[in-house]
């Protein structure tokens, strides 16, 4: 039962991880906006990673599509590579 649970999890996180990327993606490059536009849609989703992300530790997993450093730094701001 906990293989199962683990496999189903692992399915969702991958389809989550899918999901945010295509949406990034096409929020980042739709050609109907102008430069400054995508410039503060970058800006703001860069905001909200970093809200969500918090003070967690870095996670990565071998399945992830994405592998993060995260740095903390004491202004409270992070830093984060893919």
């Amino acid at each position: 039962m906990d293989a199962l649970l683990q496999s189903l999890w692992q399915i969702n996180v991958l389809d989550i991880e899918s999901t945010l990327s295509h949406v990034c993606q096409s929020v980042l490059r739709d050609p109907s906006v102008s430069k400054d536009v995508l410039r503060a849609r970058a800006a703001g989703l860069r905001k909200l990673g970093t809200i969500l992300q918090g003070a967690k530790k870095p996670y990565t997993r071998g399945s992830s599509l994405r592998h993060e450093a995260v740095k903390l730094d004491t202004g409270g701001s992070s830093t984060a590579t893919s």
